[in-house]
């Protein structure tokens, strides 16, 4: 409900925008005859641009949250809605590139050895490694990851 009233109320401030554009262009055709009252309606003409640009860039800020937010949505629901045999190769191609990033970043260690504290270079360390795991293309297959390795780890301590 709220949702409709914004796009019906986004096309009236559309509509009030392009009147406003029609009657800054006739005015600024009108008054090039007049030289004295050409500077106090381009100034009008300036704020009215002014804010019709401010509009459009709410505008487009509001369109793209909401493009953000439908697509955040339409990513979950498309894992859900996938075969298993593409959320199996999903699943290899996550964890190819997990360890490929895992190899390149401790092949790269010598920008850490300029750390003199220990601390600082475990946090560093800590939080480059959680980015490579938890990135937001690679949460869902982490996450089964840990669940299959917990089953494991629970077969083990089991069968001793």
């Amino acid at each position: 409900m709220s949702r409709s009233f914004n796009i019906t109320e986004m096309d009236k401030i559309k509509e009030l925008i392009q009147q406003l554009q029609l009657y800054a262009t006739s005015n600024n055709y009108n008054l090039m005859n007049n030289n004295n009252k050409e500077k106090k309606n381009s100034n009008l003409d300036y704020h009215y641009k002014n804010n019709i640009e401010i509009e459009n860039e709410n505008k487009k800020n509001y369109f793209l949250n909401e493009e953000k937010k439908n697509n955040l949505n339409k990513e979950e629901e498309n894992f859900f809605n996938l075969p298993l045999n593409i959320i199996y190769k999903n699943f290899l191609t996550t964890w190819n590139n997990i360890i490929l990033d895992l190899i390149y970043f401790f092949s790269n260690l010598q920008e850490l050895e300029k750390k003199d504290n220990i601390f600082e270079q475990s946090i560093l360390v800590l939080k480059k490694i959680s980015f490579i795991f938890f990135r937001n293309d690679r949460i869902i297959y982490t996450g089964i990851s840990f669940i299959i390795l917990s089953f494991f780890t629970y077969f083990i301590l089991v069968s001793k």
